[in-house]
């Protein structure tokens, strides 16, 4: 009876490691991992994961980004082979891939101000016509983000504009800026609820957004996690020293005022 209770338990637990694993992402997602829409195969976004795509000679791929990203840069293993171009169409980056050989083979990174996609490139007989990313733990947290952001909104306009029911907010934020930037884009507040923070920026300003850099001790920018909602930049931490940065070396740095 006790041999049978061991052997039970140890069907248990292995079947939770499996399910664990199973959630895991996998190291690299190929197109049968991916869901076919039309002729788009769609890959569910994970930022430790590679993606291979196979590409043909004389043939264009087109990788199609989440809409509202814009290309900060893309570099490639090898570019004496492979040819690429990009276009926005609306609020989608289009990169066009083309191998110029069917042998060639090469890796490709594309960085946007909110994601990294890592790609594997393969010159077959295949082709892949489109190729675009789905992203349901992103669009889950930014409801829970803009249900939270709606309420302290609502508290922002408010006569207790600096007390959300049961969280205390940070306005105190000092700006610097760099370089003369029109009162019609400079963010209009800035604060955050000890988890998040938030950036209202002018209704009126849809096209000038600025890109977030977490700025380290050393001056170093790096990218963060951020999202844009309705007049509301969201990253999903609090700085020590951040930039907003507009383009043609124009920025506006913040950090938190000293008690």
């Amino acid at each position: 009876m006790m041999m049978k209770k061991i052997a039970l338990l140890t069907a248990l637990l292995a079947a939770m490691q499996i399910n664990c694993y199973a959630d895991s992402p996998q190291a690299v997602y190929q197109l049968p991992d991916a869901y076919n829409i039309g002729s788009v195969y769609q890959f569910e976004y994970q930022p430790e994961s590679l993606y291979e795509i196979n590409c043909k000679a004389g043939y264009l791929t087109d990788i199609a980004l989440k809409p509202g990203e814009g290309v900060v840069h893309i570099a490639a293993g090898d570019t004496s082979q492979w040819m690429v171009d990009q276009s926005t169409v609306g609020n989608v980056t289009h990169i066009y891939i083309k191998p110029k050989v069917n042998s060639a083979r090469t890796n490709m990174i594309i960085n946007t101000q909110y994601h990294s996609y890592r790609l594997v490139l393969n010159a077959t007989n295949d082709y892949t016509p489109m190729v675009s990313w789905s992203f349901p733990q992103e669009e889950a947290a930014e409801q829970e983000a803009m249900a939270r952001s709606e309420e302290i909104k609502r508290n922002i306009s408010g006569s207790n504009a600096k007390q959300d029911a049961g969280v205390t907010l940070n306005f105190a934020y000092k700006l610097k800026k760099k370089k003369n930037i029109d009162e019609s884009i400079y963010p209009k507040t800035i604060f955050d609820d000890g988890i998040r923070t938030y950036i209202v920026i002018p209704k009126n300003n849809r096209y000038d957004l600025p890109v977030l850099y977490n700025v380290e001790h050393d001056g170093k920018l790096t990218l963060v996690n951020y999202r844009v909602k309705g007049s509301m930049i969201i990253a999903d931490r609090c700085f020590k020293h951040a930039r907003l940065n507009f383009g043609s070396d124009s920025s506006v740095d913040f950090v938190p005022q000293e008690d």
